[in-house]
């Protein structure tokens, strides 16, 4: 499964480290929640992410809102 998509990213500053987040677009975010059935801890899939030609193995995590 591949998704290409344009969105800002956000920071979080929590005890003195930052960290840098994307929200999805809901259409990307709803076709992953169906398609991917066994989830790890607090509902979290491995992901591989291209940026530019970067490329990490990272987690994406469900928004509680």
């Amino acid at each position: 499964m591949q998704f290409t998509f344009s969105a800002a990213l956000w920071l979080a500053e929590v005890e003195g480290a930052s960290w840098v987040f994307v929200t999805l677009p809901e259409d990307v975010s709803d076709e992953i929640e169906e398609s991917v059935p066994s989830k790890g801890g607090f509902g979290s899939v491995r992901v591989e992410v291209t940026i530019g030609g970067s490329v990490w193995r990272t987690s994406l995590f469900p928004d509680t809102k």
